[in-house]
């Protein structure tokens, strides 16, 4: 069916190598109809892998068993990805403006995002991770699909989702030009001089020149302790805000980043590379409630988390334990160390080191684990991006409809065995049902713009309905007194005047003639003009009705359907994203060009 869909695609590029422009009336008219479903069908992607990680090819249906809440449910749907996608032969090169949606090569089905964690990583680790992805970058594989993303104060887009190298290497040194150091996060300076505070407080209170046996050192000693457990309480509350307020914009993002990922069909691979994690392990975390509710966001998305520390490897030591008597990790000889005697007094730091790099460990681990993703703990991070890929890129898409057919608004844990032995499954290991309020209420919710979801800055180029687009600079450029071409009356001069014109295949439309004869489809065209960074600088949307006579059904066949926009965008690294939505077949086309070479920069 893949390589199929791929043929039809190549066979319309090869098509629109030969269209020119031709006339069709267009009008503004008519809304767009609105589709609903609201069947529950649950998809989970598996990978299963043997003893050593490697992926298992050529499973079928009957080799899997789905339980949810433990009662067996069938499955109705089965797929295998266990084969990455081959380049295909190169189109031919397009003149100078012109551009097309349709692939050259066939796309892996799963894309990778890579985050960079700047909130809550060193700038060293930062830059040293920037480093081991270019590293794996100039060896990209060519079915690989990769998209860049910035984690720091907000979330914010690097570099949208291409199979070329050169672009995504270029994205990341515009980001080591300009990093981002965190101000929520300690730096090792920071962290020395608080600890060497604390230990000339303890060496001081120790001194037996301040412990004499004077009249009165009781008091002073009394005196001497509350102020240094003061100091301590102190950091120490400052330590956690500082956390708590990493973790809720850390949370937040991820949860924005799920609902983007959402609008694209398939698996996605999430690598998060980062130094310090966020923990968000019960019954202390504050903001639980918000956790769940992220993981599930990215799970129902199809989101599979691989955690990669960015800041070396962990030891594991078991002479610690941490949360819920968990082995302690990251330990150092020191915290095994007879710790000096300061009667009540203990600020020997090695303990809450050892617990907190615990806790970093369980909760990196569950994150992969509940998406059905992989926790990488060593210190090779261009290895663990090569591993992950992998990992993301051989997998097998089940589905099946629950036989509890209640919505309660709950938790629904999902287990899935093999009955083959030595195999290893990774998948999502449960989700979050919409209770009946839920339903009704997105039932009752007025119908919203269809090619929305797919037009954000960044989003892969979408095929279904494929296109020729031609970009270029209006003869007439706009002065100051010039009205705005595009909705964003705000926008500020000076400006460049683009032209877009669209070429459509008819064969993609293929539209029934009515009564009369004439030919009609109601179209949904749109326009955005982004920064770089992801800003939205303006757009234009029309809701047009084309209308092709018997008498212009020749040229229509021969040459395809033209229409044309126009839209202003100010000067600088800006992006041009169109998008096409055919309601009837609720098929949609969507092209990102980078509008560089367009203005001349």
């Amino acid at each position: 069916m893949r390589y199929s869909r791929v043929l039809s695609l190549l066979l319309l590029f090869f098509c629109f190598a030969a269209l020119t422009q031709a006339q069709g009336s267009v009008s503004d008219q008519e809304p767009l109809t609105t589709l609903h479903s609201t069947a529950r069908t649950v998809v989970v992607d598996v990978v299963a892998t043997d003893k050593s990680g490697r992926a298992i090819p050529d499973l079928r249906q009957a080799d899997f068993q789905v339980f949810e809440d433990g009662r067996p449910q069938i499955i109705t749907f089965f797929e295998s990805h266990d084969t990455p996608g081959n380049a295909l032969p190169a189109a031919p090169s397009l003149p100078p403006g012109v551009f097309t949606n349709v692939p050259t090569v066939t796309p892996n089905e799963a894309i990778n995002i890579l985050l960079i964690d700047a909130l809550n990583t060193q700038l060293d680790d930062q830059m040293y991770v920037h480093r081991q992805m270019v590293k794996y970058l100039e060896k990209l594989p060519a079915h690989a699909r990769v998209g860049v993303f910035l984690l720091s104060n907000k979330l914010s887009l690097v570099q949208g989702f291409t199979q070329d190298s050169t672009v995504l290497r270029a994205a990341l040194e515009r980001y080591a030009k300009n990093p981002s150091p965190s101000s929520l996060l300690m730096s090792p300076t920071d962290n020395a001089t608080q600890q060497q505070i604390i230990t000339q407080a303890q060496q001081a209170f120790a001194d037996p020149s301040v412990q004499g046996n004077t009249q009165g050192a009781s008091n002073g000693d009394a005196q001497m302790l509350e102020q240094v457990n003061a100091l301590q309480e102190f950091l120490q509350h400052a330590s956690e805000n500082e956390g708590n307020n990493r973790l809720l914009i850390t949370l937040s993002s991820l949860k924005s980043l799920g609902h983007y990922l959402a609008g694209i069909p398939g698996r996605k691979n999430l690598l998060w590379f980062v130094g310090n994690f966020p923990t968000c392990l019960p019954p202390s975390c504050p903001y639980l409630d918000l956790y769940q509710e992220t993981t599930s966001i990215l799970a129902s998305a199809r989101v599979s988390i691989y955690p990669i520390d960015a800041s070396g490897l962990f030891t594991l030591q078991s002479n610690i334990g941490g949360p819920s008597g968990a082995p302690g990790i990251g330990i150092t000889a020191a915290a095994s160390e007879k710790k000096p005697n300061t009667s009540t007094l203990d600020i020997t730091p090695h303990n809450t080191e050892a617990i907190n790099n615990n806790a970093r460990f369980l909760d990196s681990e569950n994150w992969a684990r509940s998406t059905g993703g992989k926790a990488f703990h060593g210190n090779d991070p261009e290895k663990s991006m090569q591993e992950a890929i992998e990992h993301g890129s051989r997998y097998y898409t089940l589905a099946y409809i629950p036989s509890n057919a209640r919505e309660d608004g709950r938790e629904r844990k999902i287990k899935i065995n093999t009955l083959q032995k030595g195999i290893s499954l990774s998948y999502r290991n449960s989700y979050f049902e919409r209770s009946s309020k839920e339903k009704n209420t997105q039932l009752n919710t007025p119908p919203q713009d269809m090619l929305r979801p797919m037009m954000d800055r960044g989003m892969p180029n979408f095929s279904e309905l494929p296109f020729r687009m031609q970009v270029t600079l209006n003869p007439a450029q706009p002065d100051e007194a010039t009205p705005h071409a595009g909705e964003n009356v705000a926008l500020k001069a000076p400006l460049k005047r683009l032209n877009v014109g669209f070429t459509l295949s008819l064969a993609t439309l293929n539209p029934s003639p009515d009564s009369d004869g004439v030919r009609r489809r109601p179209l949904q065209v749109t326009l955005l003009v982004y920064s770089q960074r992801g800003e939205l600088l303006n757009w234009e949307s029309r809701q047009i009705r084309l209308a092709i006579r018997p008498d212009q059904l020749q040229a229509a066949s021969t040459t395809g359907i033209p229409f044309h926009l126009q839209i202003d965008t100010p000067p600088g690294d800006t992006y041009l994203r169109a998008g096409i939505y055919d309601a009837t077949s609720g098929h949609s086309g969507t092209l990102e060009i980078p509008l560089r070479e367009v203005l001349g920069y």
